[in-house]
């Protein structure tokens, strides 16, 4: 383990002194977990040269770099990385939206994913962290489409506006939210007028703030059909390679490590 995993396990350990204390030992379990999870992720990237198996981005070349959390290496490569949204991203695709909106892009699964599948659409990709805009940018060049990805930093209401003005000048416009609790924030169709017009898909992070998921569904609720689409199990026996690891490695392989079950709001315009 790296030596600020150590430290952090010693002062877990010192904190929780000769007492049995579950919140001690979940908190040693999730850093012990991240790490194989990184060893793994390693060896099935490697294995496949880093691209997509199967799923609606098969096909697509991702660097090993990590942006946000530990990665999602293992889930991307095999295809099965939120693969409860599969069946509604084939309906954008075959939607053919002019404009893609990515906010919070990270290396670039869904942005070039989406620009791949789209030859036609150009993409909006955003986000806060320099280096997750630097290593999108890598992956929209290793897969061609970098001449119709716009990468661009933090995202507030002006800068979702403009983009969306922007897209809608060339048609129809789809939007990707995930932005880590500031959703709530970020969407209300009342103070932004141009989301009425869009199509959504948002990650709902209620664990951070209980009324993301509700206060959105009110919001898009009177211009949108508004649903929900539930985290699913993950099945790694269907990946043959995977039988030779152990029980544990095969579901640390799949964990999206997620705080508590996911859910997002799927939005269609009612006049579409």
């Amino acid at each position: 383990m790296r030596m600020s995993e150590l430290e952090r396990i010693r002062e877990i350990a010192a904190e929780a002194g000769t007492d049995s204390q579950p919140g001690a030992l979940r908190e040693v379990l999730k850093i012990a977990a991240m790490r194989r999870k990184r060893e793994i992720d390693c060896e099935i990237h490697e294995r496949f040269a880093g691209v997509v198996q199967h799923g609606p981005f098969a096909g697509l070349r991702l660097p090993y770099q990590v942006v946000w959390g530990c990665g999602d290496f293992s889930s991307e490569i095999l295809g099965v990385y939120e693969e409860e949204l599969h069946g509604k991203v084939e309906a954008v695709v075959a939607r053919g939206y002019a404009t893609v909106i990515d906010v919070g892009c990270a290396e670039g699964y869904y942005a070039v994913g989406l620009a791949r599948r789209m030859p036609e659409a150009r993409v909006i990709a955003f986000d806060v962290n320099p280096e997750a805009r630097r290593v999108c940018g890598w992956t929209a060049r290793e897969n061609g489409v970098e001449d119709r990805l716009d990468i661009r930093g933090a995202c507030d209401r002006a800068a979702l506006t403009d983009a969306i003005r922007e897209g809608r000048e060339r048609g129809e416009v789809f939007l990707l939210v995930d932005c880590e609790g500031a959703e709530k924030d970020l969407l209300d169709p009342d103070a932004m007028p141009e989301l009425k017009d869009c199509d959504l898909i948002i990650e709902c992070h209620d664990l951070l703030d209980r009324a993301i998921s509700p206060t959105l569904r009110q919001r898009f609720a009177p211009s949108h059909e508004v649903a929900t689409v539930i985290e699913g199990p993950r099945d790694p026996n269907r990946f043959d390679f995977l039988q030779a690891y152990s029980s544990l490695d095969r579901a640390i392989a799949l964990c999206e490590f997620r705080g508590e079950m996911m859910q997002w709001l799927v939005c269609r315009r009612r006049h579409a």
